[in-house]
């Protein structure tokens, strides 16, 4: 491997050092020709002046296609691995861990999600939509050129705090799943971190990364369950992964809160049925093993008596 890398590394020193002499050659010419008044219409200098601009012309394309070349096979490469939306794989594995997204929202703090979309694929990039922090929307580019890692390309990503920073993208396949790495280099290419992200199942990319909600619904409730209300009524309902509600009447969908940056104090992991409509109704939420206890929610950032509010739906997960 380093034998072939410092092969390359020769080859495109050459390479260059060829471009450089002939463009050096093509300017003294043009300046012998033309600047001293060698040029006359029939002249030999003519014909040489000509045959040079035609050797020029035909390295320019050579090249041009040779780099275009480079970019097709990278996308032969990496298109296999790289359509679908992606999240933060240590942002799930902590939701899963705590049963809570507010708890585990501190490992959002950089790219939260992003959506590859390999039909919208240009010649040498692809742009790519992305969620910074679980907050604010965004995208970056994408450009099929080789990074520092064999397996990662570089990307248009910039480190606000140190702009000489770097950012790559990698894939690892691993027991036939594949792992998206996003890597973070200083400027002189040491690396600093990297963050590992996990395709989400069945996710659209229609434009927005929307993989998150997703996964944070698949695996904290999706499922059926018994439930008893606080009456003391039963009955059953469905949670789909897609935030749809079977069952409860009034209700057709849910959705869990999971971006905290503009919350109050008295924060908590909340449930919402029919976020965004007129019949919004918000519960906050604790996970117990398999049953969710939904409690009413605090009236202000001043109201501490939620923490003492008895149960107001009970939902037992069916195994």
């Amino acid at each position: 491997m380093i034998e072939l890398s410092l092969r390359r590394s020769v080859w495109g020193s050459v390479i260059l050092l060829n471009f450089i002499i002939l463009v050096s050659n093509y300017v003294a010419l043009y300046y012998l020709i033309f600047i001293n008044g060698h040029y006359h219409k029939n002249s030999p200098m003519k014909f040489l002046f000509s045959a040079f601009t035609i050797i020029y012309f035909l390295i320019s394309c050579q090249t041009k296609d040779k780099v275009e070349m480079k970019s097709n096979r990278l996308i032969e490469e990496f298109k296999p691995f790289l359509h679908g939306t992606w999240v933060a794989a240590g942002y799930i594995e902590k939701v899963i861990k705590t049963k809570s997204p507010l708890k585990s929202s501190d490992s959002l703090k950089f790219i939260s999600e992003f959506a590859i979309d390999t039909a919208q694929f240009l010649k040498d990039s692809v742009n790519v939509s992305a969620g910074f922090g679980n907050h604010e929307g965004g995208d970056f580019i994408l450009y099929f050129r080789k990074g520092q890692n064999p397996n990662s390309l570089i990307t248009s990503i910039s480190d606000f705090d140190n702009e000489s920073d770097s950012y790559e993208l990698g894939y690892i396949v691993s027991n036939k799943d594949t792992v998206l790495v996003l890597y973070h280099y200083d400027k002189n290419k040491n690396l600093v971190g990297t963050i590992r992200y996990l395709k989400a199942p069945k996710s659209n990319i229609d434009g927005n990364a929307d993989g998150l909600q997703y996964m944070v619904n698949k695996e904290l409730v999706s499922g059926k369950y018994k439930v008893v209300d606080s009456t003391g009524t039963e009955y059953q309902i469905n949670l789909t992964v897609e935030g749809r509600i079977n069952g409860l009447k009034g209700f057709k969908s849910y959705y869990i809160l999971t971006d905290f940056v503009a919350s109050s104090e008295n924060i908590t992991d909340e449930l919402c049925f029919e976020i965004g409509t007129g019949d919004q109704k918000c519960y906050r939420f604790e996970i117990v093993a398999d049953t969710i206890n939904l409690f009413e929610t605090p009236k202000n950032e001043q109201d501490t008596s939620f923490i003492t509010k008895p149960i107001i739906y009970r939902l037992i997960k069916h195994h």
